[in-house]
């Protein structure tokens, strides 16, 4: 079986989204949209934490399915790496994100 490159679970009122992978491209990108808007249609979810500590290469697709996350939910991102954060200011994204170094640092700024 192959190990899941998306891991996604609720808790409580918390979506949180890791990434098993380097690149995330458009295939990734349809399926964090598909993860964050299909649960949140049947759970209501507005408290999304992504946790990206593994990624280092992020394509078009998945910046603009990260900026639409964040225009639509709280989204709070945990370990950008460096090279992503690049791109991410490259594209004038970075300002609007919400940029943490843990996911317990995230948790508390959603209170």
């Amino acid at each position: 079986m192959a190990k899941a490159e998306i891991i996604y679970k609720l808790v409580k009122d918390v979506l949180f989204v890791g990434f098993e992978k380097e690149e995330l491209k458009l295939e990734d990108a349809e399926r964090i949209v598909e993860i964050v808007f299909d649960i949140e249609a049947h759970l209501d979810v507005e408290k999304v934490v992504f946790e990206m500590g593994k990624v280092t290469y992020v394509n078009s697709s998945m910046i603009s399915a990260i900026g639409r996350i964040a225009d639509a939910k709280d989204l709070k991102i945990v370990k950008m790496t460096e090279k992503v954060a690049k791109i991410m200011d490259t594209m004038g994204l970075i300002s609007f994100l919400d940029l943490y170094d843990s996911v317990e640092d995230a948790l508390r700024d959603f209170d």
